[in-house]
């Protein structure tokens, strides 16, 4: 087991568990966000900006905080955002020591490695994640996120991250997105302006109300900034 294990209904798919998007993605809008504001520290509204995203949306903050989960932004509280060393020597150069260095720094990816389940089926992995706190939802997206950055990593035929018997694991097939189904659909007035709310996808839970809550906690957040 590689953490403490937590209630079924205790399970929630947090922000901060692990980045939802892989290295290799990761790298390329750092090395966009890098070529637009140099070293220069912007508020999380320029630098999503800077990456293609025009709101922010749950989408921009869950890329924002891969980003800084990796290592390749930072973000001190209360600040505004600034590329890291680390993206500075990512960019410039083909170090494989700290690709792999980057690709584990989040604490799931880190943990399933240290543990030697890289050459585990994935449904092992899954299970792992699971006792560790993870949804089932969650950890199958973590499954596919760390495949795709051994993948990656491996590309490289003297990458650490394999061992020289045991072959790189296939990236797990993906079945093809079906089109988002409006589940619900909420309008609400508020003191200043009012504010409309639409679900889509397969089901709407409790997971999915409580990742909800967090991200108006990020949005009030930011709004709290923003007074005089």
């Amino acid at each position: 087991m590689i953490g403490p294990t937590m209630k079924a209904k205790d399970k929630v798919d947090r922000l901060s568990q692990f980045p939802r998007r892989s290295l290799e993605d990761c790298l390329r809008l750092g090395k966009q966000l890098l070529t637009k504001i140099g070293s220069s520290q912007v508020e999380p509204q320029v630098a999503i900006g800077a990456i293609g995203y025009t709101t922010m949306n749950g989408a921009a903050m869950s890329t924002l905080g891969a980003l800084r989960q990796y290592g390749l932004i930072d973000r001190p509280r209360g600040k505004g955002v600034s590329a890291s060393a680390v993206l500075v020597k990512a960019a410039h150069s083909n170090d494989q020591a700290l690709l792999v260095e980057v690709a584990f720094r989040p604490t799931v990816f880190r943990q399933l490695r240290e543990g030697g389940y890289e050459t585990c089926a994935d449904d092992v992995l899954m299970k792992q994640l699971e006792e560790r706190g993870l949804s089932s939802r969650a950890a199958h997206e973590a499954v596919n996120v760390f495949r795709a950055n051994t993948t990656f990593l491996g590309a490289a035929q003297n990458s650490p991250v394999f061992s020289s018997t045991a072959p790189p694991p296939a990236e797990p097939s993906k079945p093809a997105p079906s089109p988002a189904k409006q589940l619900a659909a909420y309008s609400f007035p508020l003191a200043g302006c009012d504010a409309s709310l639409v679900f889509s996808g397969t089901r709407l839970g409790p997971e999915d109300l409580a990742i909800l809550r967090e991200h108006l906690d990020v949005i009030s957040r930011t709004l709290a900034k923003r007074q005089p």
